[in-house]
């Protein structure tokens, strides 16, 4: 693994994103998203812009020197990691819900068609 691939890793989880969450913020596919972090290949220009758009400092992630996190302004930079975690959070809360829904289908297909006769 280059070390490009592994600082790659560091931020997506300092960010608190799996690989799928994180590779359409990318514009990218999760496929070639996890190859960055294997080190088949290497982000392309636009995508390290938008990385660093993210908070993420180039500088440190081609030479590991410096601080993981640009040196932008620190109100953007913490307001973009939160919106990512919270993103996040989101998509996983949209799932349970679905779970919930899919759930509540089977339960109500298992429920008797018509009413009980009364006695």
């Amino acid at each position: 693994m280059s070390q490009i691939a592994e600082r790659l890793k560091i931020f997506r989880t300092h960010l608190g994103l799996s690989q799928k969450n994180l590779s359409p913020k990318l514009g990218i596919s999760q496929q070639s998203y996890a190859k960055y972090e294997l080190g088949i290949t290497e982000p392309s220009c636009d995508t390290f812009g938008l990385l660093a758009n993210m908070g993420l400092n180039i500088h440190w992630l081609i030479t590991g020197i410096g601080d993981m996190l640009g040196q932008g302004r620190d109100d953007t930079r913490e307001l973009s990691l939160k919106i990512a975690r919270q993103e996040s959070k989101i998509e996983e809360l949209e799932k349970q819900i679905q779970e919930y829904k899919d759930l509540n289908s089977k339960l109500i297909d298992k429920l008797p068609s018509s009413p009980p006769k009364k006695k």
